[in-house]
């Protein structure tokens, strides 16, 4: 009885290795992934960008990785193009995968995460709302232009111009367009301390996010979600992380108002 056990087990992990290895066929070549894991194992993600540059070069413009589920990756700006601009309603589809649900609180909601029909609803809906507030209208050119002369002129102020960290003062700038259309005010460059903590924080938990293999595993092994210790590393200490940043940008415009 136990051989029997044996052989059907053994059975059925050949069986799942083959079919795993007949669907890796169906997608663009890349390297090639382990049953289960895929290319976990493999896969550097806090240095993603430049691993997935050294594949172009051994496989090409379109490749797969499998993280574990198979992601399939175009690096050339014809590739590119071609999908999102020529054939954007085949390329439309955003899978609901973790670490994206934490920031949404919707199944399926919002314009950035959601897919199909209601994609199609919600960006209508926004591009509807965006015209309301100016967008290709002369209001909104004022606004880009306004906010442009301003950081201008903060670059034009600052002593040392050999060496000038354009980081801050672009996000500053691209802040107070967002900021102007939506609530009427706009940050000093002087003394944005407080929007650039904020901003810290959230490319903080993309960080974490992206450098967490528990967040990747757990795309394919929701049940990991469960488990009390793993939970938290693949899951809550992000959520916790999220309702920190709520709670400072609720802090921030209070006092921004007063």
């Amino acid at each position: 009885m136990l051989s029997i056990v044996v052989l059907l087990f053994i059975s059925a992990i050949v069986i799942y290795i083959w079919r795993f290895y007949e669907n890796v066929r169906r997608y663009p070549k890349g390297p090639t992934p382990l049953p289960i894991f895929g290319n976990f194992f493999s896969t550097d993600f806090r240095r993603l960008h430049m691993q997935i540059a050294d594949y172009t070069k051994i496989y090409g413009n379109v490749f797969t990785l499998w993280l574990p589920k198979p992601h399939v990756v175009i690096t050339d700006y014809e590739g590119i193009k071609e999908a999102f601009a020529k054939k954007g309603d085949d390329f439309s589809g955003r899978s609901a995968i973790f670490p994206q649900i934490v920031f949404q609180n919707v199944e399926n909601g919002g314009v950035i995460f959601s897919q199909g029909e209601n994609w199609k609803e919600q960006r209508r809906i926004s591009l509807h709302i965006l015209r309301d507030f100016g967008m290709g209208k002369n209001l909104m050119e004022e606004q880009v232009l306004l906010s442009a002369q301003e950081f201008l002129a903060h670059l034009a102020s600052i002593k040392n111009k050999e060496e000038i960290d354009l980081r801050t003062p672009i996000q500053v700038f691209v802040a107070n367009i967002i900021n102007k259309t939506l609530f009427g005010f706009s940050y000093e460059y002087a003394r944005s301390d407080r929007l650039m903590a904020s901003v810290d924080v959230i490319v903080r938990i993309f960080d974490e996010m992206k450098g967490s293999r528990w967040t990747m595993l757990a795309q394919v092994f929701t049940f990991l979600h469960r488990l009390p210790v793993i939970s938290y590393y693949s899951k809550g200490r992000f959520e916790k992380m999220i309702d920190e940043v709520c709670l400072f940008s609720f802090i921030y415009l209070f006092y921004s108002f007063i």
